[in-house]
């Protein structure tokens, strides 16, 4: 059997790609602060096929009710194909670093199903992932491998085909959780969907939710609640030569004025107060302006960039007086005509999640900042690195 199912899962392919898929930055973010980042890797659900952005694919209905169940903010970031397998699914690792995710969810395991690979071969994909993992991420990361579902929940695929790969489903289920019992970083996700009424139907929104909904119970309980436990929000290490590279695809460097920026920059301003606002890249040796209302210069160098400091952070990087900080205290930035007493920043990444630059607001006095503050600049962080990370798709 396995040439016929092989053979119809390529041409099951060709008919799939006719099918709605996300035209939007593979990204999701939920309000908030404090967020979990969690890498999404997997099949045709995990790339949302069927639907038009992945706001309303499994990406975003998980983002939004893993944030339900932990009460913080969710960054989820996807990596999806059609035809993804344990073995595909560590090249889609390699390309990214896993130092930035608080969690890794593997939803895969459907292509094995239909293709009857042996159980077998399935341990040995698992290893390989373990040891990639192991020897690729911080000892904080947790992985999730979601349960492959019963096939007749899929749609799309032949009758004969359920039957016998449905059973096959629950073989290699068997021995991922033979495997994940001897692997405490690693946790199984059961995972057991109604099936599908109407047999040719393929997914929506709402059955994206509804698995999202059976996901997320087992998956917000495996996040850690803990601080020390999650990816720091401070001092982030990052590869200075791959963000340098990653800034300098998107092409951005000494552009004009865009309004589309301008507008998220005056927002800022309006909305906190304050004296000036900005959205800002951190260049090899400068801090460059792409807007800057309220700010009298269109770079500084990066020696005195409060932003140089901000890309270092994964929350927003916050001075309230920089007169009374020994690090900018005695900076031109301060001391000089601007004055600048007041600083907080977010990072703005690339499409790659490399932290390129920040949007920052500014003022010439010192002032507290809140929570609710946190919350309100990174949503406007988000909306700059949309328009970015949309120019660059």
């Amino acid at each position: 059997m396995r040439p016929i199912t092989r053979l119809w899962l390529r041409s099951a392919e060709l008919a799939q790609s006719e099918l709605p898929q996300p035209v939007d930055p593979p990204h999701v973010h939920t309000a908030g602060t404090n967020p979990d980042r969690i890498l999404l890797v997997g099949t045709g659900a995990a790339a949302g096929v069927g639907v038009l952005t992945h706001e309303l694919g499994l990406a975003g209905h998980l983002a939004r009710n893993l944030a339900a169940l932990t009460g913080r903010a969710m960054e989820l970031e996807v990596s999806g194909d059609n035809l993804q397998t344990v073995r595909t699914a560590i090249e889609a690792l390699e390309k990214v670093s896993l130092s930035r995710f608080d969690a890794l969810v593997l939803h895969v395991g459907t292509n094995e199903a239909v293709e009857l690979t042996s159980v077998r071969s399935w341990r040995d994909g698992l290893t390989e992932l373990n040891n990639f993992v192991k020897n690729h991420a911080p000892a904080s990361l947790r992985v999730f491998l979601t349960a492959v579902p019963p096939l007749e929940t899929i749609g799309l695929i032949p009758r004969p085909i359920v039957k016998l790969g449905s059973r096959h489903a629950r073989a290699l289920n068997a021995a991922s959780r033979e495997f994940i019992a001897g692997h405490p970083r690693m946790t199984f996700v059961e995972f057991e969907p109604e099936t599908l009424e109407v047999e040719d139907s393929f997914r929506s929104s709402e059955t994206y939710d509804y698995w999202a909904r059976l996901l997320a119970t087992s998956i917000a309980a495996g996040l850690s609640s803990e601080p020390s436990d999650r990816l720091s929000h401070s001092d982030f290490e990052h590869d200075e030569d791959a963000r340098q590279k990653a800034l300098d695809r998107l092409a951005i460097l000494d552009t004009e004025a865009e309004e589309r920026f301008d507008r998220i920059t005056l927002l800022a301003q309006k909305m906190f107060g304050t004296s000036g606002a900005a959205i800002s890249f951190i260049d090899h040796d400068r801090q460059w302006f792409k807007s800057h209302p309220g700010i009298p210069y269109d770079s500084t160098p990066r020696s005195i960039a409060f932003g140089a400091q901000a890309i270092n952070s994964t929350e927003p990087f916050v001075v309230e007086d920089a007169r009374l900080d020994e690090r900018f205290a005695e900076s031109p930035l301060v001391t000089g005509k601007s004055k600048l007493v007041f600083y907080a920043g977010h990072p703005i990444d690339a499409p790659n999640g490399e932290h390129v630059g920040t949007l920052c607001v500014v003022d010439t006095k010192p002032r507290n900042f809140t929570e609710a503050d946190a919350a309100l600049l990174r949503n406007l962080a988000i909306m700059a690195q949309n328009e970015l990370q949309t120019s660059a798709r």
